[in-house]
């Protein structure tokens, strides 16, 4: 529950700062080349923004169809899909910062390095929830209980193995 808070404390943080980040460097840049400028550079983006989300949605949508055509699980593409979405949002949302972040996720050279930096996280995070079997723990550490070691250092085998199964090798019938 902490970690959940934790990530509400960050996302409240960054939507309170970026957008005041982005009112201070537009009302900056629309003193240094004027309003209009200023206006027509946001919504230029906007539309540049759309196209290139549009255009590398598709690239994607066929490259998922592709690899599943193929038998091929989508991980990657799925991934670097969701980046687009949120590059193509980042775009059309008036501000700089937000446009240079959106541009970098719509660039698919540039995109790469955020998929595989999601992606580890993600792996991490499933690893981190797998679930186990065996005797339950209650969450105070390794089970104690029940045959076999308790630990891995005790997995070790020091005694004899003896084969009591009849051999059936022999002449006799079974008894």
């Amino acid at each position: 529950m902490s970690n959940n808070v934790h990530v509400i404390g960050w996302l409240i943080l960054a939507m309170t700062l970026v957008p005041l980040v982005e009112l201070f460097l537009l009302i900056e840049i629309g003193q240094r080349v004027g309003a209009f400028p200023t206006i027509a550079l946001v919504f230029l983006t906007g539309v540049a923004g759309a196209w290139l989300a549009r255009s590398q949605g598709i690239s994607i949508l066929r490259r998922f169809n592709a690899e599943v055509a193929e038998g091929r699980m989508p991980t990657t593409t799925l991934v670097e899909g969701m980046l687009i979405l949120v590059g193509g949002v980042l775009l059309l949302t008036p501000g700089v910062v937000t446009d240079l972040f959106g541009i970098v996720l719509l660039i698919p050279i540039l995109r790469r390095p955020f998929a595989s930096l999601v992606m580890g996280f993600a792996k991490k995070r499933i690893e981190a929830s797998a679930v186990t079997f065996g005797p339950p723990t209650h969450g105070f550490g390794p089970a104690t209980h029940g045959p076999g070691p308790r630990t891995h250092a005790e997995a070790r085998w020091s005694g004899r193995v003896v084969d009591v199964t009849p051999d059936r090798s022999s002449k006799e019938p079974p008894s």
